[in-house]
């Protein structure tokens, strides 16, 4: 469907130029080339997994995890979900017993599952208010990590 407008009904495809980051999924461009067209992409940006500047090293993560000190993880971006797993190393089976996820959609959710981490909360739409909009669902927790 996304890739719909981009269909040249004379037969040549559009010429597209993409700009995202090379490390983002390669969806749309895989449908806009199923559908013709002739893409073309540009890195745009880099996403740099965070350093230990910055929040919690991955150890003190893990621990907060381990110890159930963390009852929700919300989870903006494939990347987002690539980055975590980068720095904790892997997800945990026994922490999905202490902590839930929620995914900002169904991207995302999909990426959670291909890297082990189960899903407990998708917004139907990709966006910050779509995740929003599950927090009544998360109301109750004490802990975020965003």
């Amino acid at each position: 469907v996304i890739a719909e407008p981009f269909i040249d009904p004379q037969g040549g495809g559009a010429a597209v130029l993409i700009a995202r980051p090379l490390l983002g999924s390669p969806e749309l461009v895989r449908r806009l080339h199923e559908a013709g067209a002739r893409v073309t992409e540009v890195e745009a940006y880099r996403v740099v997994p965070g350093g230990e500047e910055r929040g919690l090293p991955p150890e003190k993560v893990r621990e907060a995890l381990d110890q159930g000190g963390i009852d929700w993880v919300t989870l903006t971006s494939p990347s987002t979900v690539t980055g975590l797993i980068q720095r904790l190393g892997t997800w945990q089976p026994a922490w999905s017993a202490r902590t839930r996820v929620a995914c900002i959609g169904p991207v995302t959710a999909r990426r959670c599952r291909e890297l082990g981490v189960p899903v407990d909360l998708e917004a139907p739409v990709s966006s910050v208010e779509g995740l929003v909009a599950l927090s009544p669902a998360m109301a109750a927790s004490r802990s975020w990590v965003w």
